[in-house]
């Protein structure tokens, strides 16, 4: 069966239509990518956001846009790329020598050190520069807008590791002399012992001598006086004893209970307070 030219002429052009009506609908589409890509940018640009503007701009400046887009785009595109500042990162050591294997952070990004510029948006940064047993740099710095290839130096000082601290050892003069210093309360309580054990010896003796005497002179025919005299004579050296004991005692007592203190320090001590 032969078909009609017609109906073939009609295929032909409903295809041609159809065609025609996807190139426009792509067409459209495109149009509005660009023309919202010159709108985003333009917006950005002005909040400060100038990387993310040139990436808008760069969209639009297509020569895919419909005229006069691109003309303006390029425009925007290339001043924005003249507002974008660029730092350069440097490390050294505190000789001056170059540092490759520190860690950089411009904020929370991280940065290579490879002497190549970075670019940034307009506004105030934290720098952070660590390196193991060297102290962290830390800065804040304002990238300007239009300032290209800043130069940021971070100087990195090795870490002094403190020796550890030993206690000092005494020598064997401060321990003697530390260990000879008697306070005065323990040499008046010493005294007073050494005075009471004194009479006792004494008075012990006297009493010894007079018991002796009376014993061999008169023996159970003795007075009462003469025997009074010797029961005092005994109760003196009683009393004189108790003293004594009390009084060594007391002594060392206070000896012990006073703290230790070092020849020089004392010394040191009454010079201040004499001056």
């Amino acid at each position: 069966m032969r078909s009609c030219p017609w109906l073939r002429l009609s295929t032909i052009g409903i295809a041609v239509i159809a065609f025609g009506l996807a190139s426009i609908n792509v067409a459209h589409a495109a149009d509005k990518d660009c023309m919202a890509a010159a709108s985003d940018g333009q917006v950005v640009r002005d909040q400060g956001h100038l990387l993310e503007a040139r990436a808008h701009f760069q969209k639009c400046a297509q020569s895919e846009c419909p005229a006069p887009i691109p003309t303006y785009c390029g425009d925007w595109l290339s001043d924005v790329g003249k507002k974008i500042p660029t730092l350069v990162i440097r490390v050294v050591d505190d000789s001056g020598r170059d540092i490759a294997d520190a860690s950089v952070l411009l904020d929370d990004r991280t940065l290579d050190l490879d002497g190549r510029a970075v670019e940034v948006d307009p506004g105030k940064y934290r720098i952070r520069i660590t390196r193991p047993a060297s102290k962290p740099f830390e800065t804040e710095i304002i990238a300007a807008q239009g300032e290209k290839d800043r130069v940021i130096v971070g100087k990195l000082v090795a870490e002094q590791v403190p020796p550890r601290s030993r206690p000092p050892i005494p020598s064997p003069a401060s321990e003697r002399s530390a260990r000879t210093v008697i306070p005065t309360s323990s040499w008046t309580a010493w005294g007073i012992g050494a005075a009471g054990l004194l009479s006792f010896s004494v008075f012990a003796m006297k009493a010894r001598l007079d018991y002796d005497g009376y014993a061999a002179s008169c023996g159970q025919r003795c007075s009462i006086s003469e025997r009074d005299s010797v029961a005092t004579t005994v109760t003196l050296a009683d009393i004189s004893l108790v003293v004594g004991l009390v009084g060594a005692g007391v002594g060392t007592v206070l000896f012990l209970l006073h703290p230790k203190v070092d020849a020089d320090a004392r010394s040191t001590a009454m010079t201040s307070g004499a001056q």
